[in-house]
């Protein structure tokens, strides 16, 4: 006897995923947890097999329980090493019924995976337009190789942690990043001279090298 059998596949769910489909390198140390969903005439001995860019996989998992209502949930464990390049990759799964062995592919996820450190292998040194400051010192942060909204600049002033930035939209496109240094905070090193540096990661968790120092009087 022959029948229809009408298979509702929707996408699977990654919860180590952003929003944009990021990973973050700190989760591809461990397996990557995929979470899926199927409906249709589900029977016992049918399989599911992760497929990654339309790719078998050899991850399968096998349905134990027969017919599951109608609905079985199930999960992968996606190795990291499946990802041996940057870029997007697109995850899904494929129902293997038994028997007669007909396939039906799932709708995909897209994740995008960064292992690449922003500003490649220099950064630049922070530039301060105006020696002169009142209650502010304010600092330029030179663009950098694969700026993205979403990096995070650290200052440092002479090793302590100084003023964060986020970068944004119209750093891109309108005016470099801007930091500015409060008089208390700069007062507070009790220094003459106070050293500048930063270091930024992305949102991946990415970081990059230390970028080059510059050093300022502190004496008007």
């Amino acid at each position: 006897m022959k029948f229809e059998n009408i298979a509702q596949l929707p996408a699977p769910v990654l919860p180590a995923m952003e929003s944009d489909g990021l990973i973050k390198v700190k989760d591809l140390v461990s397996p990557i947890a995929v979470y899926c969903t199927a409906q249709g005439i589900i029977k016992e001995n049918d399989s599911f097999e992760l497929m990654i860019n339309g790719h078998h996989t050899g991850v399968i998992q096998i349905i134990s329980e027969p017919w599951s209502q109608n609905r079985v949930e199930f999960s992968f464990d996606m190795r990291p090493d499946f990802f041996a390049e940057d870029g997007e990759y697109t995850i899904g799964y494929q129902w293997l019924a038994s028997p007669g062995g007909s396939r039906s592919n799932s709708s995909t996820t897209t994740i995008r995976i960064d292992r690449t450190a922003p500003g490649s292998t220099l950064l630049a040194a922070i530039i301060f337009p105006h020696f002169n400051y009142g209650e502010v010192l304010s600092g330029v942060i030179p663009g950098y190789a694969d700026m993205q909204v979403g990096d995070s600049i650290q200052t440092l002033c002479n090793g302590v942690a100084g003023p964060v930035h986020i970068v944004i939209a119209e750093d891109l496109t309108e005016r470099p990043p801007h930091i500015s240094f409060t008089r208390e905070f700069l007062q507070g090193l009790d220094s003459e001279n106070v050293t500048f540096t930063y270091q930024v990661s992305d949102r991946a968790g990415n970081a990059s090298v230390m970028a080059q120092r510059v050093e300022m009087s502190m004496q008007r």
